[in-house]
């Protein structure tokens, strides 16, 4: 036999081949196109109603930022709280709790935020520091170290203002060994700000030499 006699041979098989895998799976492999071309143009329309929304969110925060700077007006972030990305979310509740017009509307905003488990760690112990700042002028030195007890305990990037605040706490309940103990702390502390380190020598150094 002839090489092209060969070769129109297995072009014949091959193409019967080819037929039957169509015939058995063509349905299928359509199917599989069309749901790739589907999910193509949603994965876009998402994407850009994403971009959408981002543009929006920006666009609040900052007419928010306007009205309290420019205007001398109280903003209102409730939108960007309810509907806003995470981000935007969670910018929003600590803005809103900072221009609240009553402790107990701030307590809520930032109670709101350190109880919400699906916000990141950071996010929620910062909202519980805020929390205790809030309240400290009027809260008891004992009620105020419980609630201190969780942020000190944990290495975090608040763990060294928890601690300050921990210092102040034993001040007024007029525990000075422990507030010692505190500043010490702070000021060895590797993670405190160079600022919160200076003054929490500056308390030891206060405290010592009033004994």
């Amino acid at each position: 036999m002839s090489d092209d006699f060969m070769k129109e041979i297995k072009e014949d098989v091959r193409h019967d081949q080819l037929l039957a895998i169509w015939n058995d799976y063509g349905n299928v492999i359509i199917g599989a196109i069309i749901a790739i071309i589907l999910a193509t143009i949603g994965y876009l329309f998402w994407h850009n109603h994403q971009e959408e929304k981002l543009l929006e969110q920006t666009l609040a925060y900052e007419k928010n930022l306007d009205l309290e700077v420019s205007k001398g007006e109280k903003p209102d972030y409730s939108s960007l709280i309810q509907e806003g990305s995470t981000g935007y979310k969670i910018m929003g509740i600590f803005e809103q709790a900072r221009s609240a017009g009553t402790a107990q509307e701030a307590s809520d905003l930032l109670k709101s935020l350190a109880d919400n488990s699906s916000f990141e760690g950071f996010y929620r112990q910062l909202a519980e520091l805020q929390l205790v700042m809030k309240k400290f002028d009027s809260t008891n030195g004992k009620v105020l170290l419980e609630n201190l007890e969780n942020l000190v305990s944990k290495e975090s990037f608040v763990q060294s203002a928890a601690i300050e605040l921990q210092g102040f706490a034993y001040l007024k309940l007029r525990n000075i060994k422990a507030a010692l103990q505190a500043f010490s702390s702070v000021a060895q502390h590797p993670q405190a700000p160079q600022s919160m380190r200076i003054r929490a020598r500056a308390m030891l150094e206060m405290l010592t030499s009033s004994k």
